[in-house]
């Protein structure tokens, strides 16, 4: 059978808000269309990336008109300000819908893959989709990230959506283009990880088969994309972001992990993780590092190690992370760790009950670990910090009164800055399935998605009402000026 070497666009979509948004954006290089690209590269298929928002950043343009693109998120991760303030009306921050229909003409590829790591941003990657197919019906269209994921048929449900990958997607994306090169259509449809619609319509699903050995991957292909300006537009400033394993164990109800990584943990080797830094600070003179794990001290011998290397290579970088749980780390580990560049530590605590911390998040450990873990993190001389949630279904307004108590304990303890998140309940997550049971959402409002604003109203609490809270909060325990 006669081979075509087809040419990919994997695009990260812009990002959108209304005048009622206050927030900042990050602006790091994003992770997967880097590994994914890097994937293709070693395979020796052709790919180019197209960051639309780092591509237009400054640029902010009022939306087209149309009703399904007016806002994605006014969730802004807060480290990176945009720098201007918002414009009246809506609109958008990176390339305009036209300036990507433009790029995707210009670029001819054969296959258009739109990377969507959020709900929030799936009406921008489905909007891509349209426009690719607009510039060229023969465009091969497909759809990666959590929202695929979790909802491969509705996103199939777009006829002008080929293809979703669920997971990851370094091994599926990948033979699935070579399939597509091959002409073997009906092959790639049979792919694991691979959603498609048979030649009757019908949407076929098989199911992802996770990556066993992270280390045999290549590094993320940063070099497709204009990594300076990344660089250039980032608060901090010569940053780039790194996984060092891959899955959670825990089943936290507002989480997608869970689902996306079968409860699995996967890790990849100290020495892998030491010889990408190596790579990075030579090659880009990198200043600092964002971790994103998804829980990266799960395996705590594994961590120190890193830890420990990082600290004798000394090389200086500042080095950024979440979502630690309180029960993973001891003293010897947070000592390593400011060696190795840390500063502050965040901690998710959730909430300051420990019946809704139990039998309603699931996070299971307790309000305890919590108090040691902040002791801890002063004595090896690390800033903490403490992330909460408020708003989950079945929660009460007193199980929420706790939360507001115990957070202001912890800033009397020593806590030096806060996150207040509300519970959203997003596809794939178990809270989503628990609050359709309930008969508290009865579908995700993709156009209104926001991750600053109350989804569920209870019989405890108004939507409102949490919203509010939560901008109180923020305000008052992070000691905001204005």
């Amino acid at each position: 059978m006669s081979e075509k070497k087809l040419k990919t666009l994997l695009i990260y979509p812009p990002f959108f808000a209304s005048v009622e948004s206050e927030g900042y954006v990050s602006a790091g290089a994003p992770l997967g269309i880097t590994m994914l690209g890097a994937a293709l590269l070693e395979a020796g298929l052709e790919v180019e990336l197209l960051d639309a928002f780092i591509e237009g950043f400054g640029n902010s343009s009022p939306i087209d008109g149309s009703a399904q693109m007016r806002r994605v998120s006014k969730g802004f991760c807060k480290r990176n300000k945009l720098g201007e303030p918002f414009n009246e009306g809506f609109y958008t921050f990176g390339l305009s819908f036209d300036e990507i229909k433009e790029e995707i003409r210009r670029r001819k590829p054969d296959i258009v893959g739109v990377s969507v790591i959020f709900s929030s941003i799936y009406p921008a990657g489905r909007h891509i989709a349209r426009l690719a197919k607009e510039v060229d019906e023969g465009i091969i269209t497909v759809v990666g990230g959590n929202h695929s994921t979790a909802v491969p048929g509705d996103v199939l449900a777009e006829e002008f959506v080929d293809y979703a990958v669920l997971g990851e997607g370094e091994k599926s994306f990948v033979e699935l283009v070579k399939c597509l090169s091959e002409g073997q259509h009906a092959k790639a449809g049979r792919l694991p990880g691979i959603a498609s619609r048979d030649f009757s319509g019908k949407t076929v699903v098989n199911p992802q088969e996770l990556i066993p050995d992270l280390d045999a991957l290549p590094f993320p292909a940063f070099d497709l994309l204009p990594i300076e300006k990344h660089f250039s537009v980032s608060a901090e400033g010569r940053t780039i972001k790194l996984m060092t394993s891959r899955g959670c164990t825990f089943d936290c109800c507002f989480c997608t992990v869970p689902g996306n990584s079968q409860r699995r943990f996967r890790a990849r080797s100290p020495e892998d993780v030491l010889a990408e830094i190596d790579l990075y600070v030579e090659k880009y003179q990198i200043e600092g590092i964002m971790f994103e794990d998804d829980n990266m001290t799960l395996n705590q011998e594994r961590a120190r190690k890193i830890f420990q290397m990082l600290g004798e290579r000394d090389y200086g970088l500042k080095l950024f992370a979440r979502n630690f749980r309180a029960d993973l780390f001891d003293l010897d580990m947070l000592k390593l760790m400011k060696r190795a560049g840390f500063e502050t530590i965040w901690i998710t605590p959730e909430s300051g009950n420990q019946d809704v911390l139990l039998n309603l998040i699931g996070k299971n450990f307790n309000l305890k670990d919590v108090d040691r873990s902040v002791e801890l993190i002063k004595e090896a001389g690390l800033r903490p910090a403490a992330a909460f949630v408020i708003g989950i279904p079945g929660e009460t307004r007193s199980n929420i009164d706790d939360t507001i108590r115990y957070a202001w304990k912890l800033k009397r303890d020593g806590v030096k800055e806060f996150w207040i998140s509300i519970a959203t309940p997003i596809v794939g997550t178990r809270m989503y399935a628990d609050s359709v049971k309930m008969g508290l959402v009865s579908g995700m409002d993709l156009e209104r998605f926001s991750y600053q604003e109350a989804g569920i109203t209870t019989d405890s609490f108004k939507g409102e009402e949490i919203a509010e809270l939560r901008k109180s909060l923020m305000a008052e325990l992070n000691d905001y000026k204005n």
